[in-house]
């Protein structure tokens, strides 16, 4: 197992405006794998950036914010493609998975009414760029104390 670039997405979109994306963006050849049956939940999307062949690992509603899990292999072009994924669809980023940063994300080119608001809510209380995980997760506990 190597060291990973994580986004943890907004759940209203899904794997496929992920490949819409990437195909918007300049990705070639881009392959969505649909679920095996026992593992309905992970998804793995193929496609060529630039001479990089990368696949992209899609884990649906996962997590503490019931939040897709979106990963990359940390080389080459991973935070360009993953930073470029976060900025549209709003979610967590994180950089390295052997590190104890993330950046939230708001969801800055959609409005959606169920999104994050634990995001939303952790930008308002200071949980801002080059937050600690763990500031995160503190936020996201807080953040269901109050909603209850």
């Amino acid at each position: 197992m190597g060291i990973d670039v994580n986004v943890h997405m907004n759940p209203e979109f899904n794997a496929k405006h992920v490949v819409n994306h990437l195909e918007g963006v300049g990705a070639k050849e881009v392959e969505l794998s649909w679920p095996l049956d026992f593992e309905p939940n992970y998804f793995t999307i193929a496609f060529t950036w630039g001479d990089e062949d990368r696949v992209l690992h899609f884990h649906s509603n996962l997590g503490l914010f019931k939040s897709h899990k979106l990963s990359v292999g940390a080389w080459g072009s991973a935070e360009e493609i993953m930073e470029g994924i976060v900025e549209k669809f709003g979610g967590v980023f994180v950089p390295s998975d052997c590190e104890n940063k993330a950046v939230i994300y708001d969801q800055a080119q959609y409005h959606t009414e169920s999104g994050l608001f634990v995001h939303k809510w952790a930008l308002a209380h200071g949980y801002v760029e080059d937050s600690r995980v763990e500031d995160i997760v503190e936020a996201g506990r807080i953040f269901k104390e109050k909603i209850g």
